[in-house]
């Protein structure tokens, strides 16, 4: 593969590719290339096939839900009361008692990192079943706007720090 255009006017540059890559991007359209140190990235462009939908399945989301309701009359509700709890789940946290900052910093990191690997997870697994779902029905997916859906379990955070009473209390 060789790649011109070079910003810094530099010349051609050349890149071996093995057999497989080769194979891929044959018939396809490279539509732009990165080159680091590291690695060299690919994006291109193919053509594809337009489906005919033979229905639409509906998504709404909540805190400790989500439903998904189809044109043929299914209803199907996923639960998603786990990461709320997850994301809330003080009880690591609770039981610290050291009083060592730098150790406190790992170990608190370390838990929102577990806690994030297992909401996203179980956020992943149901989307997929939602997909996959329209997939083989051959339907379409209509989603609500989605900005703001990491909010919405924030909030269901603090509304949860409210009645628990870990909030800041306000001498009078």
């Amino acid at each position: 593969m060789v790649f011109s255009d070079c910003p810094l006017d530099c010349g051609y540059v050349y890149v071996k590719l093995n057999s497989h890559t080769l194979q891929i991007l044959s018939g396809l359209s490279v539509r732009s290339v990165t080159l680091t140190p590291d690695s060299l990235c690919l994006r291109y462009s193919k053509e594809t096939a337009e489906i005919e939908l033979e229905g639409y399945v509906g998504i709404d989301r909540n805190l400790d839900n989500v439903t998904s309701a189809s044109t043929d009359g299914t209803v199907k509700t996923f639960d998603l009361s786990l990461p709320t709890r997850i994301k809330t789940d003080r009880i690591v946290k609770s039981q610290f008692k050291r009083n060592d900052a730098r150790i406190r910093t790992r170990i608190f990191s370390k838990c929102g990192e577990r806690q994030r690997n297992r909401v996203r997870a179980l956020l992943h697994n149901v989307s997929k079943r939602i997909v996959e779902d329209a997939k083989t029905k051959r339907y379409g997916i209509v989603m609500e706007k989605l900005t703001g859906i990491r909010r919405l379990y924030q909030e269901g955070q603090r509304a949860e720090q409210k009645l628990s009473g870990q909030d800041e209390q306000l001498e009078l």
